[in-house]
C-alpha cells in the first residue's frame, strides 16, 4: 500500500508531516506568502480501483474538502493543533 508523502505541494502550498501515529497525522502548511497553518487529519485509504484502463494501486489518501470538520481540521497555531492531535489519539 502506498503511504502518504511526508512532504508535498498542493495548490501552491507546501505541506510537511510534523507527526503521525497510526491513522492520525499533523501536517504544517506553508502558503505561497509564507503563512503557516496546521492540518490535523484522519488518514484515509482505499483498496485500489480501476479507472478506465488503468488500475490505481491501494493507497492512503488525504481527506478531501468535503470531509473538513469530520476527518480533517485546520489550526492557525501549533498549540491548538497539538491539542486536537492529542485528543484524536485518545
Amino acid at each position: 500500500m502506498k503511504k502518504l508523502d511526508k512532504k508535498f505541494t498542493k495548490y501552491g502550498d507546501k505541506f510537511n508531516l510534523e507527526k503521525r501515529k497510526g491513522k492520525i497525522a499533523m501536517y504544517s502548511r506553508t502558503s505561497k506568502c509564507g503563512n503557516i497553518s496546521y492540518e490535523i487529519i484522519k488518514v484515509g485509504r482505499h483498496n485500489g480501483y480501476k479507472l478506465g484502463k488503468n488500475f490505481i494501486e491501494p493507497s492512503e489518501v488525504y481527506p478531501g474538502s468535503s470531509l473538513w470538520g469530520i476527518q480533517a481540521w485546520t489550526s492557525t497555531d501549533l498549540e491548538s493543533a497539538t491539542e486536537r492531535y492529542n485528543n484524536l489519539l485518545k
